[in-house]
């Protein structure tokens, strides 16, 4: 559960009044509480300097745990600033509007499990204007047990719904037993007893290859091809804090679908087979957070989802830093002996070299160097990178300790 930290206002207030002679400016050593109702009181008065003023957001709780039934809960938000949802599964939603302020119990509308599977459902709020803060809510559904579901005989075959197969024991929802003339519309088979359901319609299993999709009046509406394939590569990325790009392989035997999240775009957002396309990301200018999200791509009809899990790193407190053809060694002494004018290019935070504290391998300050011994051909530092700090310094010409 999270915890609430203590706001802040930006305001600071006097909680007691001194009192001073006006001719002489010295204090008369009478003092009184600074209260309310005192025709001497002092209000509290602005001063982000010495009091930054405080934003919040984030749930009180961060998951919570249903039934399979069709139901709503109350979650309640904590904020003292403007936030809207930005993302939400069909699964479980926000009732009311995505863009509100302040601390609310949030009413969410949860949608009946018929998978026979546990379901997740991710809701994501942030803040509306910098800093932006992100609130994320994991809803898990228990999965539907199918107990009214029971073998029956009728008269439907699936190759009348377009799979080339015929079957005798067929699956009907108990609820249409008061209906005897619909018992046939709904009948279909599940050979592994599996049960699946997207759009409030049930999916029965033919064979491993196709499923009838049968709405809830007992029609049947299309086969599902359940031997469809969808594979991602990469399936994760970390990525510099700068804004940028990378290329996403799709490899599929169907059509699919692209959704990304506020600070990412794809330059498609649908595609078909085996496939490429990009996604470019904006810069992240917290320099205190990386931040994480995913690139959904899945199956037209939701079958299969797959995701690419995205990092980047939270911006440098310092962005410029200084190049210095450096070369290295196994001592200090073997890093000065290696140094030439064609040595390699690293970055460090200080133009003096042997006054660094930091030793990277891009300017951008994202990726440490490995630990080891560099030398400028002056100076020589030893760099730990598991302990990010310089450990040891000295001139080239001076003795080497190591």
């Amino acid at each position: 559960m999270a915890q609430a930290p203590t706001p802040n206002t930006g305001k600071k207030g006097y909680t007691t009044l001194v009192q001073y002679n006006l001719y002489t400016g010295e204090k008369t050593g009478v003092t009184k509480p600074n209260e309310s109702g005192d025709p001497d009181y002092i209000p509290p008065v602005t001063d982000l300097e010495l009091c930054p003023e405080y934003f919040e957001l984030y749930f009180l709780t961060n998951s919570i745990e249903v039934s399979s039934d069709g139901q709503y809960v109350f979650t309640q938000l904590i904020s003292n600033t403007e936030w809207q949802v930005m993302y939400q599964a069909d699964s479980a939603t926000v009732t009311g509007s995505n863009i509100d302020s302040g601390s609310k119990s949030l009413k969410l509308k949860i949608n009946k499990n018929f998978e026979a599977r546990e379901v997740k459902s991710r809701i994501t709020i942030e803040t509306t204007t910098p800093p932006i803060l992100r609130a994320i809510l994991i809803v898990t559904q228990e999965a539907n047990e199918l107990t009214n579901l029971h073998i029956g005989t009728g008269y439907d075959t699936p190759s009348e719904a377009g799979a080339d197969s015929t079957i005798d024991n067929r699956l009907f929802h108990s609820g249409y037993n008061d209906i005897p003339d619909r018992l046939d519309k709904v009948f279909t088979q599940a050979t592994n007893g599996s049960m699946f359901n997207g759009n409030n319609k049930w999916f029965g299993i033919i064979n491993s290859d196709y499923a009838i999709n049968i709405s809830v009046n007992g029609i049947i509406m299309e086969v599902v091809d359940t031997s469809q394939s969808l594979s991602v590569s990469p399936s994760s990325k970390t990525v510099p804090y700068s804004s940028g790009s990378f290329i996403v392989t799709v490899n599929s035997d169907t059509n699919w679908v692209i959704v990304t999240s506020s600070w990412m775009s794809a330059t498609k957002q649908q595609g078909s087979g085996n496939d490429t396309f990009t996604v470019n990301y904006t810069d992240n200018t917290d320099t205190t957070n990386d931040r994480n999200d995913d690139v959904l791509v899945r199956t037209s009809d939701d079958y299969i989802r797959k995701e690419v899990a995205i990092k980047q790193y939270s911006a440098p407190i310092q962005s410029n830093y200084e190049s210095h053809p450096c070369s290295t060694g196994s001592s200090s002494e073997a890093a000065c002996s290696n140094w030439s004018n064609s040595g390699s290019e690293y970055y460090t935070d200080n133009q003096a070299f042997r006054d660094s504290t930091v030793i990277y391998l891009d300017p951008e300050g994202t990726t440490y160097a490995s630990s080891g011994y560099y030398s400028n051909g002056f100076d020589w530092i030893h760099w730990d990178k598991s302990n990010e700090n310089v450990t040891n310094s000295g001139l080239c010409n001076s003795g080497f300790p190591n």
